[in-house]
């Protein structure tokens, strides 16, 4: 599993344009886990979590595409705790954010 701490560095590193790409990328990552868990026993925990993960990162998508919206480490926790909800395979695949 990722370490969130070394994913925040790699994602503050990021330009906004990268970065906001991420965000976007990262959302439609997080829908494609929540369909995988449709047949699960468990679904309506995973597909609130899911929903969950898709609003925060949405609302930090949404203000970060103000380019007077700081980028603060306060933020960067908030994106990386729902990124690390992806298989470490999607995470690989937004733009190798993990070693």
């Amino acid at each position: 599993m990722t370490d969130i701490s070394d994913l925040k560095v790699k994602m503050q590193a990021l330009t906004r344009d990268n970065l906001l790409k991420i965000i976007a990328a990262a959302v439609v990552e997080l829908t494609i886990l929540g369909r995988f868990h449709y047949e699960d026993p468990d679904e309506q925990r995973w597909l609130r979590t899911v929903n969950e993960a898709v609003h925060k990162l949405s609302g930090h998508l949404r203000d970060l595409c103000d380019q007077n919206e700081r980028y603060t480490p306060s933020r960067a926790d908030g994106i990386c705790e729902q990124l690390i909800l992806l298989p470490e395979v999607s995470l690989k695949g937004l733009c190798g954010l993990t070693a």
